[in-house]
């Protein structure tokens, strides 16, 4: 016997491609109302563990975000914030960053990519850090996205995931552990 189980197609999403027609993209209403400032187009996580030096696991946390910046007042969402657990020396790494911002100039894309130096770790406690970037060039009608690999020796500490967000509607949402 089988039990055969339908569900959604992946996300069709693919890191770095996007064209003209990505920005022509309706929303729809049931989707997103008229005072909608940004649509999370998809938020895809990865978390899969690796042998460590301590002789135990620790488990790498990939992240990728594409957004669609509707309105400025939805350029908040150009502020990204990773929370990483760091109550010694042994604190969670972030490594891997990468953001692109894309706008659509006179029928081409034209993308501003995150500049290293732009990301900073700033102490939140005793417990956390903040590791913090900001993406450029946001506008009306941007597309952005980020990606970002954490690595922790905190095995039991999973990272979060919220498979919708507080301010912003998301069209795909998958976390995969």
């Amino acid at each position: 016997f089988y039990t055969f189980c339908p569900a959604q197609d992946k996300a069709k999403n693919t890191w770095g491609k996007i064209g003209p027609a990505d920005f022509d993209a309706s929303i729809p209403s049931s989707i997103a109302d008229s005072s909608t400032n940004g649509i999370i187009l998809s938020d895809l996580g990865d978390i899969h563990f690796v042998g460590n030096r301590k002789g135990w696991f620790s488990y790498v946390f990939k992240r990728q975000t594409r957004i669609k910046v509707l309105r400025k007042n939805g350029f908040d969402l150009d502020k990204v914030v990773v929370r990483l657990y760091a109550p010694n020396e042994n604190a969670e790494k972030i490594s891997n960053v990468e953001a692109i911002t894309y706008n659509l100039e006179n029928g081409t894309v034209a993308s501003t990519k995150l500049d290293q130096k732009d990301l900073f770790q700033e102490r939140r406690n005793k417990y956390y850090i903040d590791a913090k970037f900001s993406l450029p060039g946001i506008k009306d009608g941007s597309i952005v996205e980020y990606t970002y690999t954490v690595t922790s020796n905190y095995e039991v500490r999973l990272p979060s995931w919220q498979f919708q967000w507080e301010k912003y509607p998301c069209l795909w949402s998958e976390c995969k552990v």
